[in-house]
């Protein structure tokens, strides 16, 4: 079965200096394109940046869609342009 993913702006860069709540939505695809070999940390912080309410790891060369809260704020402990971000909506 294929998913219908509707993106709701623009992809962005998401890393160590990059974070973003995505326009206050909830689900959020996240692009790693490095070599496989490679893994990025996505955290998940409250709005104050503050406090972690989850993390996954992405592996190089998949994408993942996750939810988060709200105003719930993603970043990447990658420290170049290889993990990308948008909000999203979607329709199975």
């Amino acid at each position: 079965m294929s998913t219908i993913v509707k993106p709701l702006g623009v992809e962005a860069v998401m890393n160590t200096v990059n974070y973003s709540a995505y326009g206050n939505n909830t689900l959020v695809r996240i692009s790693h394109s490095s070599a496989v070999t490679t893994s990025t940390l996505i955290t998940c912080k409250d709005s104050s940046n503050t406090n972690t309410n989850w993390t996954v790891t992405v592996v190089g060369g998949d994408s993942v869609i996750v939810q988060k809260g709200a105003t719930d704020i993603l970043t990447s402990n990658s420290t170049d342009a290889s993990v990308s971000a948008v909000a999203v909506a979607y329709k199975n």
